[in-house]
């Protein structure tokens, strides 16, 4: 029914809309959401990845385990390599937020070789910054600055400037770590 695929939509996007300034609204809207959806796979594993990441926004690590599992679950069922892994890269994060680094660097490679299919440059960003990001957490800083670089070039091609000039910071941080003020300097 073309009328329950565009309301889908548009509650999916209302939802998704509110992560970032209210994690507590974006789960409420997804769990909106997720009744009207039925059966359909697509939109029961985007609402459930939704109410997954708002749960981890917010801390709530079980709750955003149970929910971003749930939502792999019904998304590898679809063809949306996209959303599917937004799921897994949220999984690869609370796994990092637990320092299970060997379990989250296992997912954000994995994350990378499905983005790769579908040429999804600002998820091989956001997957190499996360890879970076482990690599950091763990103080092995040389590569830390390999995958950061690697985002860096992804985040120039598609102009994403914010988190470009944030991953400079986080490069800077590192070289001084390394007591390498110089280069951090640069």
């Amino acid at each position: 029914d073309t009328n329950n695929i565009q309301n889908l939509r548009l509650q999916l996007n209302t939802s998704a809309s509110y992560l970032d300034i209210n994690p507590e609204k974006a789960i409420a809207e997804a769990k909106k959401g997720l009744i009207l959806c039925n059966e359909n796979d697509y939109y029961k594993g985007s609402f459930l990845g939704i109410i997954g990441y708002g749960y981890f926004l917010k801390s709530d690590i079980d709750n955003a385990l149970l929910y971003t599992k749930k939502s792999i679950r019904y998304l590898s069922k679809t063809d949306s390599i996209k959303q599917l892994s937004k799921s897994y890269s949220t999984l690869g994060l609370i796994y990092y937020k637990t320092r299970n680094y060997d379990r989250a660097m296992k997912i954000f490679k994995m994350c990378i070789k499905t983005q790769n299919k579908v040429n999804d440059k600002k998820g091989i960003a956001v997957s190499d910054m996360n890879i970076g990001a482990v690599y950091d957490a763990k103080g092995e800083y040389q590569y830390a600055i390999y995958y950061y670089l690697k985002a860096l070039e992804y985040y120039e091609q598609t102009k994403n400037h914010r988190n470009y000039y944030s991953l400079l910071i986080d490069i800077g941080g590192i070289y001084d770590k390394m007591g390498n003020y110089k280069k951090a300097l640069e």
